[in-house]
């Protein structure tokens, strides 16, 4: 997997587990992400 492949995935990662966990703080938190990063993801995918 190419660097760009895997930030993908841990982006998608992150998105799934905060639907998965209700909770988007906790999701962030347990990924090591910013909540500022969630919603630019978010509106990305």
């Amino acid at each position: 997997m190419t660097t760009t492949e895997l930030l993908v995935r841990q982006r998608y990662i992150l998105l799934q587990l905060a639907e998965k966990v209700k909770n988007i703080s906790r999701a962030c938190r347990t990924l090591g992400f910013s909540r500022e990063s969630y919603y630019k993801y978010k509106r990305l995918f």
